[in-house]
């Protein structure tokens, strides 16, 4: 990942910057493989506080049909684990 400047790159919420192309074939290889988890800024700081990229950064970052099986895939482990009902 490069952190750089530019019409190229996205400013995360946590203040971050990374190349958007960079972060889209990262992130859509992680929903591909049902990785949800690993969706989450890249900065090594926001990896270790287990900070999750929003709905609205991956909206600007990944296609469409991308979005919706990332929070399909999260309704489905947050099911798994019974977190929907506490």
């Amino acid at each position: 990942f490069s952190s750089l400047k530019g019409s190229r790159c996205i400013l995360l919420q946590c203040s971050h910057v990374f190349c958007r192309e960079c972060l889209q074939e990262f992130w859509s290889l992680c929903i591909k493989e049902g990785s949800v988890e690993r969706v989450v800024c890249p900065e090594p700081s926001c990896v270790k506080k287990s900070r999750e990229a929003s709905e609205e950064e991956l909206r600007r970052v990944v296609s469409d049909e991308e979005v919706r099986r990332w929070k399909w895939l999260r309704v489905k482990n947050a099911m798994e684990k019974g977190e929907l009902w506490k």
